[in-house]
């Protein structure tokens, strides 16, 4: 995980090459100040301007004493339990009780989910939550999403195909 932080987010890469967030691309998807999530970043200057670095996974934290985030890997957490449950139930209403409660748990109030559209809520949560990890792949590929939104607010198609590479592993012990 180190190499993969230090390949794509790290604060060393060049402007070009790093993965960041721009300031209004952040302030659209976290749009709660008290979303504990907003500490994974940090601000910073890019050749675009003041971007947002994410540092949830940044391997210089364990020095300061924070070995949760940089050497700890959850197999599973409540807050995706919660989407899970969420994102496979058909009631509106329920799908919001499990939205509400994932959202209290990262610093919104009681009654934070009412008046969204819990399918709107449900892609927003999948996003904040795990951002830089990979599961909102799945969660669009399981929804058959077609195109997503860019840092711009442009509609970017995302292929008809999601196609992931296969292992050289797998590769190379083929029977042809």
């Amino acid at each position: 995980r180190d190499d993969l932080y230090k390949k794509l987010f790290s604060t060393d890469l060049d402007d070009k090459s790093i993965l960041w967030v721009t300031q209004s691309y952040f302030s659209g998807m976290y749009t709660q100040e008290n979303d504990y999530r907003n500490r994974w970043f940090e601000n910073a200057t890019a050749d675009r301007g003041e971007v947002k670095m994410f540092l949830k996974f940044r391997p210089e934290d364990a020095a300061k004493g924070n070995t949760y985030g940089h050497e700890t890997q959850a197999l599973i957490r409540l807050s995706e339990l919660l989407l899970i449950a969420a994102s496979t139930t058909d009631d509106p209403e329920e799908k919001t009780e499990y939205l509400e409660q994932l959202r209290i748990n990262r610093g919104y109030q009681t009654g934070n989910a009412d008046g969204f559209d819990p399918e709107v809520l449900l892609d927003e949560e999948y996003q904040r939550e795990f951002y830089g990890e990979g599961q909102y792949f799945f969660f669009l590929k399981r929804n058959q999403v077609k195109t997503i939104k860019n840092q711009e607010g442009n509609n970017v198609g995302i292929g008809d195909h999601y196609i992931i590479p296969m292992p050289d592993s797998e590769i190379n012990n083929r029977y042809n």
